[in-house]
């Protein structure tokens, strides 16, 4: 027994939904099996004879899943789709329909869209959900026309929204590369809001900014960098923002604000990155205050050694009021030793860059050279109180600078001339009024000549300090 093909007396099949009934009882007469059960599919011989056993419609089971998964659990992002899938198994079910109740309102109608090697059909339809939360879903097979002759079967999808939060790992510090820069290791987390653990399914690579600030766009010859993006393994992701940002006026520059840009909102908004950190943990030699990189660049450069530092008791950060002006000596009344302080709020000092000097004097290297010049300064003092010369006044005291008028009668660090207590030409600084050389001669070593005018000793300091901290 078979069923009856399209050419026999009987109908092969039950009519599809629509159609009309004219059809389904077109050869009555010459068949006993009348098809008047939907959910049955009565067939007869090939003769014509009476019917055989009806065939039932059946669905055997229904299976919902997202995303193949139940439950689901995933992150929500916006204009990104859950593929919401049922696999049916059925019998006599040519005409099956299948509705996905999204668990959001909305009732799909579902698309065959696979049929797996044991006949398993499966139907699926991408939702986009508009929210994350949970939803309880449900698929349901109906097996037409026989509308009784359905099932379900339910689904969950958990949905929960992923913020970035950014943090400064550990302190500020100064590289260790030769430029200074200020080091920011920032920690950037996924964090699902559900529970407030990372999520560690997070393995995006999203882009870092700066936002309203241009900290790390500043001095990047020099080795300032913000790293372009973030990859994120396990839900974390770790890069180093470094810094050489140039003074705000005779302030450090504001503080950089750093986020994550992406389909993620970041938590509590941008990082704020303090500019120009003044831990104090750097070079005890430094009174409290001072910058980290102000220190560390002097630290570096003090531990080479050089005699002008040795008469240096303390270093100090300053604002100095004259614009010309890097840094200054505060000598010891009465003691060969003295202070430095400087004032870094240049950009040329934070990158140790080019600064053009007064008497035609150019600095390639700002720090360093504003460094070695106010130590020479120090050390022009200290030469006041060593007993190198001749004791011309015979006073048993200050040998080497009989009048205490700042020329001595010898010099033993290079350069030597211009702090020689005689009534020998020399070039000079004028720091004064011309801003230019000039060409002076002084008293000798027992009339005092003054600092300023009519004699200008100042002048003869400030060329030797010029010449000995040129182009170190």
């Amino acid at each position: 027994m078979r069923f009856a093909t399209a050419a026999s007396a009987c109908p092969a099949a039950p009519p599809r939904v629509g159609e009309p009934a004219l059809d389904l009882f077109a050869n009555l007469k010459a068949c006993s099996c009348v098809q008047d059960d939907p959910c049955k599919i009565k067939s007869c011989s090939e003769d014509g004879g009476p019917c055989d056993q009806a065939v039932e419609r059946k669905i055997l089971s229904v299976e919902a899943t997202a995303n193949n998964e139940d439950p689901f659990e995933g992150e929500f992002v916006k204009d990104k789709d859950v593929l919401l899938i049922a696999r049916v198994k059925a019998e006599n079910c040519p005409n099956l329909e299948v509705k996905l109740d999204t668990g959001e309102g909305v009732v799909l109608t579902a698309e065959l869209c696979d049929l797996e090697p044991d006949d398993t059909r499966v139907y699926c339809k991408e939702w986009e959900y508009s929210r994350p939360g949970h939803f309880r879903g449900k698929a349901e097979a109906i097996c037409h026309p026989c509308t009784k002759e359905r099932k379900d079967d339910n689904f969950d999808v958990k949905l929960f929204k992923v913020e970035i939060t950014l943090a400064i790992d550990g302190d500020i510090t100064i590289s260790t590369d030769g430029k200074y820069t200020e080091d920011a290791k920032i920690k950037a987390s996924a964090i699902r809001t559900d529970t407030g653990d990372v999520y560690t399914d997070f393995n995006e690579t999203l882009p870092v900014v700066e936002e309203d600030t241009m900290v790390y766009s500043k001095n990047t010859e020099h080795g300032a960098m913000l790293p372009s993006s973030a990859q994120f393994t396990a839900g974390e992701a770790r890069f180093t923002a470094k810094s050489l940002a140039p003074p705000n006026g005779d302030q450090p520059p504001a503080p950089a604000r750093i986020t994550i840009r992406g389909d993620y909102e970041v938590r509590g908004g941008p990082l704020s990155v303090e500019q120009w950190v003044t831990s104090g943990q750097i070079d005890p030699r430094w009174r409290d205050g001072t910058y980290d990189w102000v220190e560390a660049r002097a630290r570096d450069l003090l531990g080479e050694g050089d005699p002008v530092f040795d008469s240096i008791i303390a270093y100090e950060q300053a604002v100095l009021p004259d614009d010309n002006r890097d840094a200054e000596n505060l000598a010891t009344p009465g003691q060969p030793t003295s202070i430095i302080r400087i004032d870094p709020h240049e950009n040329s000092m934070r990158i140790d860059g080019v600064a053009l000097q007064v008497c035609s004097f150019l600095y390639r290297k700002n720090f360093t050279s504003t460094m070695l010049h106010e130590g020479r300064h120090g050390y022009q003092w200290w030469l006041l109180y060593q007993p190198l010369g001749t004791d011309d006044n015979q006073d048993g005291f200050y040998s080497n600078s009989d009048d205490q008028d700042g020329l001595v009668d010898v010099v033993p660090l290079a350069p030597s001339d211009y702090l020689l207590d005689t009534a020998d030409d020399r070039t000079v600084c004028d720091i004064d009024i011309t801003k230019t050389r000039q060409t002076l001669s002084y008293q000798g070593d027992l009339v005092f000549d003054r600092p300023k005018e009519p004699h200008f000793v100042s002048w003869a300091h400030e060329m030797d300090a010029f010449d000995y901290s040129d182009d170190p």
